[in-house]
């Protein structure tokens, strides 16, 4: 995964205060995941906002999901949506998703904007998986995967890397 461009701006006064969306383009061997390049979209506080995200995949069962990243910090679970059942949602309920599999979309709807919404939004295709190590646990059990470039953590797993 890697950011391409395009700010979204929020602002109390429209226009001054940045609302940072980065977009992306992550790939997994015919997985891949989309984020269209933008430019700087303005939006005032209180406003709703659409992030896009296609997707294509040939796994039967899609499983997407969305992270938020602040700052210097790592990239945060927002929700999942699944082909099949709902998948999570959001733990503020102004953060919304539908996956429609007849056009692969998954766009990310996020309701009364506010300035701590300033971010680095992220969607993402199962399996989401962090770093390069070839070696991981998951809740003290042994489990080996190999992973290719830097993904980030299924909200579902607490991986850390090997010990040595």
């Amino acid at each position: 995964m890697f950011p391409l461009s395009g700010p979204l701006i929020v602002t109390k006064i429209k226009p001054k205060l940045l609302f940072l969306l980065v977009l992306a383009e992550c790939r997994a061997q015919t997985d891949s995941v989309l984020q269209p390049e933008g430019e700087d979209v303005v939006a005032a506080e209180g406003e709703t906002r659409t992030l896009g995200c296609l997707y294509n995949t040939s796994a039967s069962n899609h499983y997407l999901y969305w992270y938020k990243q602040d700052g210097g910090s790592s990239p945060k679970f927002l929700l999942s949506r699944f082909k099949v059942g709902d998948g999570k949602t959001a733990a503020e309920k102004r953060f919304s998703s539908s996956l429609d599999p007849s056009v692969r979309s998954v766009p990310l709807t996020i309701q009364d904007l506010q300035l701590s919404d300033s971010a680095v939004y992220y969607c993402a295709l199962q399996p989401t998986v962090t770093g390069n190590s070839t070696t991981l646990y998951k809740n003290m059990q042994y489990s080996p995967i190999s992973t290719r470039g830097q993904h980030i953590l299924d909200p579902e797993f607490k991986w850390r890397p090997s010990p040595g």
